[in-house]
Parts: structure tokens; C-alpha cells; sequence
């Protein structure tokens, strides 16, 4: 699959039924390879609820949004990478 197939489903996410996008997790779940649990720290927990209630709200960036905020902290490291 290619990155923009991936764009596209965040996307459309918000705007989707709530069975659609159950129907997508699934399948997603399903086909991915489950080797290992992730070790994540209770303030890592915390921001992935976060993030899946801004989700179920709709509280999503654009594609435009997240490149230009992508951009703006790639270039910040890279000020930082350099001094």
C-alpha cells in the first residue's frame, strides 16, 4: 500500500460511519503481525487514548495541516541538529 492510501484513510476518517471504520480496524488488526507487545510508559498510554478520543471526535488535521506542522518541527530539529 502506498503512503498516499494511508493519507487518504485519515482523511476520510472522520467523515466515516462508525461501522465503516470498525470494518477498517479490523481488517487491520487482522492482517497485521502480532510478535510482540508494545512496553509503552503510562504517559504514552495516556496520549494514545488522547489521540483515539480526538479521533472519534473528528478533532483531526488535514493532510495540509500535518505536513505544514510536520515541516515546521523537521526544521526546528534540524536548527537544533546543527548548533
Amino acid at each position: 500500500m502506498k503512503t498516499r492510501a494511508l493519507d487518504r484513510i485519515v482523511e476520510l476518517w472522520p467523515s466515516l460511519p462508525e461501522a465503516t471504520r470498525a470494518s477498517i480496524v479490523d481488517i487491520a488488526e487482522t492482517a497485521s503481525p502480532r510478535e510482540m507487545e508494545l512496553d509503552l510508559t503510562p504517559e504514552e498510554e495516556r496520549l494514545i487514548e488522547q489521540a483515539q478520543d480526538d479521533f472519534k471526535h473528528g478533532r483531526t488535521l488535514t493532510v495540509a495541516q500535518y505536513k505544514d506542522e510536520m515541516g515546521t518541527f523537521m526544521a526546528e530539529l534540524a536548527a537544533i541538529a546543527k548548533a
